[in-house]
């Protein structure tokens, strides 16, 4: 696998590790997921792992719990809620997201904290700082 992708993986998983605030999450892009939220695990290159991890390829299927491949009732509900509550939200692979402007415009609307990690300086994610780049931090 490429190094550069292990990198950006290690320094997410570093990142979130380093944050005290227990309501955070992490999405993390998956073309096989057209329209379903499962909830996976991130690994990096140096053994670092972190479950939880929220697989989408449409950040808007988050919103619905019908979209989430989860078989108990107790669980879904769990996992619904924290992303509802998380105050930090951590986007991994954020450049693929096609629906990205609207879901960070939309969270921001509830002062979350959005942090970006992404492979290139797309325009989408560049013009996002004119909204609030207090909330919205990126890292390459």
């Amino acid at each position: 696998m490429d190094p550069q992708i292990y990198d950006k993986k290690s320094k997410l998983i570093e990142k979130y590790m380093d944050n005290s605030c227990l309501n955070k999450i992490i999405i993390n892009y998956d073309e096989k997921n057209n329209n379903f939220v499962n909830i996976g695990y991130l690994e990096s290159n140096n053994d670092l792992c972190l479950y939880n991890i929220y697989e989408v390829n449409k950040l808007n299927n988050l919103y619905k719990k019908d979209n989430y491949q989860i078989f108990s009732e107790d669980v879904l509900e769990h996992h619904f809620k924290s992303f509802e509550d998380a105050e930090y939200i951590y986007i991994n692979n954020a450049e693929k997201f096609k629906d990205l402007k609207k879901f960070i415009l939309e969270m921001l609307e509830y002062n979350k904290k959005i942090i970006i990690f992404c492979n290139s300086n797309k325009e989408t994610i560049n013009e996002l700082y004119k909204y609030n780049n207090n909330n919205i931090i990126r890292i390459i």
